[in-house]
């Protein structure tokens, strides 16, 4: 299957691989708190017994320097009750640090003790050949697996994976150990332990196999699963997307259709009227220039001129004189 070829051209780093048999322990901050605690003590406890042995030390020195050279230290007895105290405070501190690394020591022998079981990579990576890529199959399946998206979406959630890779990683390291008394009884030619043993770790050797074929099988339903759902996606995206271009195009036609209904259907009447009305002025102000060269106008002569045009157009309008320029002429 596609699944498994894509799995085996997968290279696994056994550095990384580490199974555990159940859930880590919850926190616990009670614990958490007294560690830090007594980390604190032994931290003060560390610095007060250098700062209280260091003057011994020095007063040590002198004494030994005194002998040496034949001189009486006589601030010994001076000093005495000093140097008692400061032997005094270096034991109280030093034995305060050694009871808070005791306390820190039985914590974590208490916390190690409920540390879940677990099977290294490289102790799975010491397996024999077969065995070996069995496991790397299943550890890959595995997140292959986590990685889908019907894991992600939720829908397997409540299944153990831990639990199922920890018993085939079991199984794999129960068969190495076989593997490895088989081959060292071989070595000292007794043998007498080789032919059951065999038959034992061929038997195990199955089991691993049926286990981690059976993951597959559950790693390729879930990649179907995931790949229906991407289908299933696919395919509401592309209703919604219709849905969108149906709403689009209803949007269209009402534009349309609002478009049709406002624009207008009647003669433009105003227009055709001023054009008209143009035309004609125009061409009775060019006939009358026509019909009075030379004569200069006068500031109100358009006014007049226009005044004669607009009467002629009136009169030709309602039917006046038989030439139709409606003009006369002075």
């Amino acid at each position: 299957m596609n699944h498994d070829d894509s799995i085996a051209a997968t290279s696994l780093d056994w550095s990384t691989v580490v199974l555990k048999e159940s859930e880590p322990p919850p926190a616990r901050p009670a614990e958490d708190g007294l560690l830090s605690v007594l980390l604190g003590i032994l931290v003060l406890s560390i610095g007060g017994t250098l700062l209280t042995v260091i003057p011994l030390l020095f007063a040590g020195l002198a004494v030994v320097l005194a002998a040496f050279a034949g001189v009486e230290a006589s601030f010994l007895t001076h000093h005495s009750d000093a140097l008692w105290t400061l032997a005094g405070a270096s034991t109280s501190t030093f034995l305060l640090g050694g009871a808070a690394v005791g306390g820190m020591t039985a914590i974590g022998a208490v916390k190690n003790r409920r540390k879940p079981n677990e099977i290294t990579g490289n102790q799975l990576a010491a397996a024999p050949d077969p065995v070996r890529e069995l496991m790397s199959d299943a550890v890959l399946t595995i997140e292959a697996i986590k990685e889908s998206r019907a894991w992600r979406e939720g829908l397997f959630t409540d299944l153990d994976l831990r639990a199922v890779i920890w018993d085939i990683g079991s199984r794999v390291l129960a068969a190495t150990q076989l593997h490895d008394a088989i081959t060292a009884a071989a070595e000292t030619g007794s043998g007498t332990l080789a032919p059951e043993g065999d038959q034992t770790y061929v038997l195990s050797c199955a089991q691993i196999a049926a286990a981690v074929q059976a993951l597959r099988d559950a790693a390729d339903a879930v990649t179907q699963l995931s790949a229906e759902l991407a289908a299933a996606d696919a395919t509401a995206q592309q209703g919604t997307e219709r849905a969108e271009r149906a709403e689009q195009t209803a949007e269209r036609i009402e534009r349309l259709s609002t478009a049709q209904a406002n624009a207008p259907t009647t003669p433009a009447t105003a227009v055709t009227d001023l054009s008209e009305t143009i035309t004609a002025r125009t061409v009775a102000y060019r006939e009358l220039r026509t019909a009075r060269p030379g004569k200069p106008e006068s500031r109100n002569g358009g006014t007049a001129d226009r005044a004669r045009v607009d009467g002629g157009r009136g009169g030709a309008d309602g039917g006046g004189r038989a030439d139709g320029h409606g003009l006369t002429d002075e």
